[in-house]
């Protein structure tokens, strides 16, 4: 898995690619509020809410 670092990045540069969707937008403000949740859940809550193709495989 990603460290938080990265996975902040990581999550952010989704965060401006996907910034219309109302679902992820919704999990990225859930993620920001609360500092505990793991990497893995925020991207497959990502993922699985917007099913973009522009999301590329997450793979540990």
């Amino acid at each position: 898995l990603f460290n938080d670092s990265e996975c902040a990045i990581n999550i952010h540069n989704r965060a401006r690619i996907l910034r219309k969707t109302h679902a992820f937008d919704k999990c990225y403000s859930q993620y920001t509020k609360k500092k505990n949740t793991t990497c893995t859940v925020t991207f497959i809550c990502a993922i699985f809410s917007v099913q973009s193709p522009y999301i590329p495989n997450h793979k540990p």
